[in-house]
């Protein structure tokens, strides 16, 4: 028996449950608005923080100690106070920017709660519809890749095939499949405005997201 390998799973297995119980937190903080009210707010107690965001005390004390722990959030000793750097903030509160890792804070609660599903298809051969997992996987989808297609769609991959990138200038009809909650059709009818885009998805829950964000979009 190679007590070094078994130690070695043990290690894994709790650094792996500490990042899973982690992205748990950010789906908290993500949810209530505690990431953008930090890189608003700047260096902070978790007293005065819980009076900005109008939260309990106690609990916004052990979510923080808990991200500056993980290293999420920066903590000053000497003031007691908790803060978000400029670099965190791009990836917990910038949607559109390249380096936003916001999408992932939805999968794992979707994964939890189809749990009892996916048991019962294990015994049954059955499939797990995509609708089971919920709005948090629909919505953690987009915001995964909402930043890939508002930054390279068009200016990278489109750019890329003159020949399609001249037929979209003209006008015409695109057929986006797998439209998702929006974000590539808007990508594509935004800066060709000749071009008809229809969005087609299997799943009505992501149509529904994606209607909302077509029309705040304008390209409705």
């Amino acid at each position: 028996m190679d007590d070094t390998k078994v130690k070695a799973l043990q290690e894994r297995l709790f650094t792996e449950l500490n990042g899973a119980m982690s992205i748990l937190n950010m789906y908290i903080g993500d949810k209530l608005g505690m990431f953008t009210a930090l890189a608003e707010t700047g260096p902070t107690t978790a007293q005065g923080f819980a009076e900005k965001t109008e939260l309990n005390e106690r609990y916004i004390r052990e979510w923080l100690e808990c991200m500056a722990a993980g290293q999420y959030l920066d903590y000053d000793g000497s003031t007691s106070t908790f803060s978000l750097s400029p670099e965190h903030a791009l990836v917990f509160t910038s949607p559109d920017h390249p380096a936003s890792g916001m999408g992932v804070f939805g999968w794992l609660p979707s994964f939890v709660n189809i749990l009892p599903d996916l048991l019962d298809a294990f015994k049954t051969g059955a499939g797990v519809p995509y609708e089971a997992y919920g709005l948090d996987m629909v919505n953690g989808q987009g915001a995964l890749t909402k930043s890939m297609f508002i930054n390279d769609y068009v200016s990278k991959w489109i750019a890329a095939m003159p020949d399609v990138q001249s037929k979209l200038e003209a006008g015409g009809r695109v057929a986006e499949v797998g439209c998702g909650i929006g974000w590539p059709a808007i990508a594509v009818a935004q800066p060709y405005p000749k071009v008809q885009v229809d969005g087609i998805d299997p799943d009505q829950v992501s149509l529904v997201e994606a209607r909302k964000h077509v029309e705040a979009a304008g390209v409705s």
